[in-house]
């Protein structure tokens, strides 16, 4: 497992004598195996905003996230209002960053946007947004760049 020689070095110098490296990828590095086996991580925070509601004892120190999704839209959808009634596929990313957003205008991304995922593994996402079979794609790195 790669291991952060920077990260440790400071906790180091803050007086961490103790520190170990947790294998938890991303798809399975729910709120809850975060909470129950880690003191700190590097995680998107938003998709622990449910687990931290709840109770789960999970604190953000500071953001990371410096904006790598992308949201591609067909014409004449201008806001994130324009996705009520419309399909919006994903692949990699998570829908919670776009539901939050969803959410905050008013809209209930449960109800009123219709998520494509490629959780089937015939259907992809991507290429039906370029083929124009669905209306938006929440893009996340590399997806963007192809």
């Amino acid at each position: 497992m790669p291991r952060n020689i920077v990260a440790e070095e400071l906790l180091r110098a803050e007086g961490f004598t103790e520190i170990v490296y947790v294998d938890t990828p991303a798809r399975v590095g729910s709120a809850k195996a975060i909470a129950d086996r880690v003191d700190f991580t590097l995680s998107f925070a938003v998709n622990h905003i449910l687990a931290i509601d709840a109770g789960a004892p999970i604190t953000v120190l500071g953001g990371v996230h410096i904006g790598c999704y992308e949201l591609f839209a067909s014409e004449g959808i201008r806001t994130i209002t324009g996705l009520m009634g419309k399909s919006v596929g994903l692949d990699a990313a998570a829908p919670a960053l776009l539901s939050l957003l969803a959410a905050e205008v008013g809209l209930d991304p449960e109800k009123d946007i219709r998520w494509v995922t490629g959780a089937d593994p015939s259907v992809h996402p991507l290429e039906l947004f370029a083929a124009g079979k669905i209306d938006a794609y929440l893009g996340l790195p590399p997806e963007p760049q192809i």
